[in-house]
């Protein structure tokens, strides 16, 4: 399976069987941030922002170094990057459930964020990768094999939680690795969107899902809830 920029978020690639997660930690884009690739898993990471009195966006999580290798086929050029309702409300579930097991409030799902969450998708549809984009929200990444549920993805960022052992404290940065959960737990975030493409790629047919988060989270020294 597979899957920023410097001025405004860190990548970071990690494997995961045949699965990339891309992870959005808060791609507020603005001052900077770089890219990366972690070993096993392939995994992106995206944004973080320093507190305002920083105004620097610093960029995401972990190391890694960017993506995988490019696929060479592309999707139909019909795909909106539009999810169904019942994909938004699976999706939106296992999000909350997630933030659930840490106390901490449920998201909404925002019709605005997930368009842009769906553009975003689209564009990725044709090299059949995984890249960060800037958009001013946070953004979580991931692509897999075949036609699995579109909560394949949240399975793969949620499962980083091991990794994180702050306890809510004060964001520390991306070195622990979990970047794309701490993004889905962070307390601040309030809503989130996710859109889909699927396409081919040298890895064969694969999903790739964006989600979106307003808030950004990842924000170097704020709490994470």
């Amino acid at each position: 399976m597979s899957g920023v920029r410097v001025s405004s978020f860190l990548a970071m690639a990690r494997r995961l069987g045949r699965s990339s997660l891309g992870l959005g930690l808060g791609l507020g884009l603005a001052a900077g941030a770089a890219s990366a690739a972690d070993a096993p898993k392939t995994v992106e990471r995206k944004a973080l922002k320093r507190p305002a009195a920083a105004a620097a966006a610093a960029a995401v999580q972990a190391a890694g170094a960017s993506v995988p290798a490019a696929g060479s086929a592309s999707a139909s050029p019909a795909q909106t990057g539009e999810v169904s309702a019942a994909d938004s409300t699976a999706l939106l579930a296992a999000h909350n459930a997630l933030r659930a097991e840490v106390g901490v409030p449920p998201l909404v799902w925002d019709a605005v964020v997930a368009r842009s969450a769906g553009a975003h998708a689209v564009t990725l549809s044709g090299p059949c990768t995984l890249a960060h984009a800037a958009s001013g929200y946070g953004e979580n990444l991931a692509s897999f094999s075949g036609a699995g549920p579109l909560t394949t993805a949240v399975t793969l960022w949620g499962s980083e939680k091991p990794k994180y052992t702050g306890a809510g404290a004060a964001y520390q940065g991306p070195a622990d690795g979990a970047g794309h959960y701490t993004q889905i737990i962070w307390g601040a975030t309030k809503k989130v969107g996710c859109g889909k493409v699927t396409c081919s790629g040298n890895q064969g047919n694969q999903t790739i899902v964006v989600c979106r988060y307003d808030p950004q989270g990842n924000v170097l020294g704020q709490r994470v809830y």
